[in-house]
């Protein structure tokens, strides 16, 4: 879901994991995304470039807030 929902942007989004130490990823990428191997209760850090960096970042921190609506 929230590679999908990076994708949609003209923006270059990053996550990293700041508990764990790893990345930063692009996330517009499942796999590199699994590649940080955060898990519930791990802080993340999510940064983004370009012109709908905002909204970017918006819409994915209500995505890891509603969780992903599996919550």
């Amino acid at each position: 879901a929230l590679a999908a929902a990076t994708a949609r942007y003209d923006a270059q989004v990053q996550v990293a994991d700041v508990t764990r130490g790893s990345g930063p990823v692009r996330a517009d990428s499942s796999i590199m995304l699994m590649s940080l191997g955060a898990t519930h209760g791990d802080v993340l850090e999510v940064s983004a470039s370009g012109r709908d960096a905002h909204a970017a970042v918006a819409e994915i921190i209500d995505l890891i807030e509603s969780g992903f609506g599996e919550e």
